[in-house]
Formats: C-alpha cells, structure tokens, sequence
C-alpha cells in the first residue's frame, strides 16, 4: 500500500475514532482496499516519527496568557471482559477529555500464562487510570471497579487506587432524569452522540477468547466506542453531577 502524505494526514486527523470505522472512511474516499489492521500499524508508524525539535523555553507569563487548561484531567474507561461469574479482562479502553483514546488489549499487554492470563493487563490498565484524578464510566462502580480488582487481586497485586470516580450511570435516572432506558446505548441515542456503540452478541465474545482474530477486532473497536460514547454523555449529565466522591 503507497502511503501518502495526505493519506497519513487523514489517519492523523481520524485517531479519535474507532480503527475499523477509519479503514472503511479511507476506503470510501480513496477506492483502495485499507483494513482494520494496515490503519492501525500505519498510525502507529506515524505517530512514533521522530519528534519536532524541542521549542525554546518561554516565560512562565507567556504560557499563563495562552490558551493553556488548568482544571480536573477526566479519564473516560470501559473493561470487556469474558462471560463468567469470574470474568477476565479482554481489553480495556482510557480517553481523554480530548477525545484521545488508548487502547489496552492482550496483544500489547500479553502474559506470561497466555491467553487467560490478564495480569500485565490488568495492571496496565489500574497505572494509567491512577494517572487520572478523575475517572468516569457507566456502571462503573458496580462493574468495572470490581472487575479489575478481582483480576488484581487474582494475580496478587494491589488494587485500584481511592481516587475520584465518577459513574455516570447514577445520573441518567431516578431523581435527575426520566429519559427511558438506563442503558449506556439508550442514552446516548437520546442525546444524539455523534458516537455510536457497536452491537456485538454474545457469540462473539466466546470466540475472541477462544482465539478468534476477527472476533477480538470487533472487541476492541466496540470497546473504543463505548469509551467515546461515555465521553459524549458525559457533556449532558455534566450538570447534574454535584459531589465526586473517592473510589472504592
């Protein structure tokens, strides 16, 4: 595949959303047969060129009068896990309030046990949400919380750190809205995200952890959306939220 400059420009300026959807968008435009894997590793590529040289140092008073933010850093999570009443981690996705997502999955984070095993996934996951003051997700609290620390604490590791945790799901009902399903996918058509999740069935799942390449793609994009979905969300639950409280 020839990679232009202007090709590379576009997969820059389309990092945001999910791989597949980047792949049929260049398609679309181009007429050349892109895939799910060839956008992933030509934005990898891309985004690992040598850095620009470093900029001179400017005054503490020019930094102060530019557009920089100054505020609570958010980070938007989502786990996939197995189907199990002790669930493993199949990937995880971390966004930013940019929009700028990273995704953790056992390709990257592989163990040394092997498929089942999620131990540096799972502990890649817990140290970059700790980098986060604030962390949001949808049920969060309920499931993804204990999901990590049970696989944590399976592999005898520490647990997720207190930190302050926001679980939009507590807000999209009972005192605050009446706006039909709680689910993270009612809501978000509610609102008009200009994210969408992905619908994935059960079967799917199954075969990914049973090895399925395809499968665990359709994982990992349905993961990332989900992670841009609670991101949009989040902008119209915003004002009902009063108090963060500490983790755990």
């Amino acid at each position: 595949m020839n990679w232009t400059p202007e090709l590379d420009a576009r997969l820059v300026e389309m990092r945001s959303l999910p791989p597949m959807q980047v792949a049929k968008t260049l398609t679309d435009e181009t007429g050349m047969p892109f895939t799910y894997d060839m956008c992933r590793n030509r934005l990898r590529r891309v985004l690992a060129a040598p850095p620009q040289p470093k900029q001179p140092a400017v005054s503490i008073r020019a930094v102060l009068s530019g557009p920089t933010y100054v505020g609570p850093r958010i980070g938007y999570w989502d786990l996939e896990t197995t189907y199990s009443s002790q669930p493993r981690i199949l990937t995880g996705a971390i966004c930013d309030g940019w929009g700028e997502w990273e995704l953790f999955d056992l390709r990257k984070y592989p163990g040394e046990g092997g498929w089942t095993d999620d131990r540096a996934l799972a502990v890649a996951i817990r140290d970059r949400l700790e980098e986060f003051p604030i962390i949001a997700g949808w049920y969060s609290k309920h499931f993804d919380v204990p999901v990590l620390n049970g696989r944590l604490a399976f592999h005898g590791e520490r647990p997720l750190r207190a930190q302050m945790h926001i679980d939009l799901h507590a807000y999209s009902g009972g005192q605050f809205l009446r706006i039909g399903k709680r689910s993270l996918d009612s809501v978000s058509k509610f609102f008009s995200s200009p994210h969408s999740k992905t619908p994935l069935d059960p079967q799917t799942w199954d075969r990914a952890d049973h090895g399925s390449e395809a499968d665990y793609d359709l994982i990992c994009e349905h993961n990332i959306a989900d992670v841009l979905v609670t991101r949009d969300v989040y902008a119209h639950l915003e004002p009902h939220i009063r108090l963060i409280h500490r983790a755990g």
